[in-house]
């Protein structure tokens, strides 16, 4: 892969301050990414947060929301028209695949 491959790429990962999600969103920043982090929840002591504490990221916006809404969903989609979407939720009641076709057949 090239060095500056994710300079300038707009993500989206769900489940951004979770422990996997926290670590990729900040190495994609610091790579040169734009990141839309998706949280459920505040999380104050996850890797993210803890990382902000020490860098403003000037390229990531956090967005608080539930992934199974589709709207929700829709609207940062339409919004941003991410060039790639990273799903690393913790845990969805029930239906992550079917939720995720939906989402892949709006893009």
């Amino acid at each position: 892969m090239k060095e500056d491959f994710w300079r300038g790429k707009l993500v989206v990962i769900t489940g951004a301050n979770g422990f996997l999600a926290s670590h990729l969103t900040v190495a994609l920043l610091e790579k040169g990414a734009k990141v839309i982090g998706i949280i459920k929840e505040k999380i104050p002591k996850s890797f993210l947060n803890l990382s902000l504490k020490i860098n403003k990221y000037k390229d990531l916006k956090i967005y608080k929301g539930n992934i199974a809404n589709h709207a929700f969903i829709q609207r940062i989609f339409r919004l941003y028209k991410p060039d790639v979407f990273i799903w690393l939720p913790r845990q969805l009641s029930g239906k992550p695949i079917n939720l995720l076709c939906l989402l892949l057949r709006q893009i």
